[in-house]
């Protein structure tokens, strides 16, 4: 077993922090060290390991296998509260003016994918930054179509009429502009004040992404801007997100962090991501004939 945490000397501007959940084994940690190895941004940064649901709280051998040579500080949760909780534990134990969130299963695709993404959050009137975002709606989704291939159960159907009601209290119509938690970046300030204290399910989850009062919205009530980069390196304002050729995108081409739902993008049929782009964009999805 490797040591209940390893420490080091903390001294960048930037926090870069992983989630690692033992419930989802090796393969995504694997993939992750693999790219990260590969691709570490480009970018002085602290990396932020945080091992959640290890029993013990301990890093199992095959692990810190993984991990030689890269210095890290680990940390330990219990198996709660899903992504947002555990970031914010990070926020209130390190005090880096800058956090770079990257969840269980994201993975860089770019040699310079954090320096791209730091050299946009020190722009001027910038709150946040991401690789990926979406106008996704859920109260709209809730009154479209369903997916390719997927019939609507009897019992669906009659929940249909409440789903519709709940959504639209707590989600914006299309478009609902926000960041994905995938990967981004914000300002330690910024994120501080819009938290949530606790995610007690799903649902908190995504409206803390998407809802109402998401981290993006009450980013951009305080007048901050929110972009998203490519690994063209530019910052897309969230008009251009549609076209930016990252999140559903045309074929993703310029995406710099790929994550479970990129990969399905990535690995659909061509109708499925027709609908997953309409889903996204709205008529604004770029054309795809492949």
């Amino acid at each position: 077993m490797c040591p209940r945490v390893i420490w080091l000397f903390l001294v960048a501007d930037i926090c870069l922090v992983h989630l690692v959940r033992a419930h989802n084994g090796l393969v995504p940690f694997r993939e992750f060290v693999r790219t990260y190895s590969r691709s570490p941004g480009n970018t002085d940064h602290d990396l932020i390991l945080i091992f959640k649901g290890f029993e013990g709280e301990t890093i199992p051998l095959e692990y810190c296998r993984m991990l030689e040579g890269i210095r890290y500080v680990g940390i330990f949760t219990r198996d709660i509260g899903f992504d947002i909780r555990p970031y914010g534990l990070a926020l209130e134990q390190f005090t880096q003016p800058y956090f770079c969130f990257l969840n269980s299963f994201s993975r860089p695709l770019d040699n310079d994918w954090l320096a791209k993404l730091e050299r946009h959050i020190h722009l001027a009137g910038i709150g946040l930054v991401g690789a990926t975002g979406s106008w996704e709606s859920m109260y709209s989704n809730a009154l479209g179509p369903c997916e390719p291939g997927r019939s609507a159960s009897i019992g669906s159907r009659l929940w249909q009429p409440f789903r519709r009601i709940s959504c639209k209290l707590f989600f914006k119509p299309f478009p609902n502009w926000h960041l994905r938690t995938n990967a981004f970046m914000v300002r330690r300030d910024l994120a501080l004040r819009c938290w949530p204290r606790f995610i007690p399910t799903k649902r908190t989850a995504y409206l803390f992404e998407a809802g109402k009062r998401s981290l993006t919205s009450r980013g951009m009530r305080l007048g901050l801007d929110v972009l998203v980069v490519g690994s063209d390196g530019r910052g897309y304002a969230k008009e251009d997100w549609a076209i930016s050729r990252t999140y559903r995108s045309g074929q993703q081409e310029n995406l710099l962090v790929a994550d479970t739902q990129t990969d399905r993008y990535k690995e659909s049929s061509l109708q499925m991501k027709r609908y997953l782009a309409h889903a996204a964009w709205g008529k604004s999805a770029p054309n795809l004939t492949s």
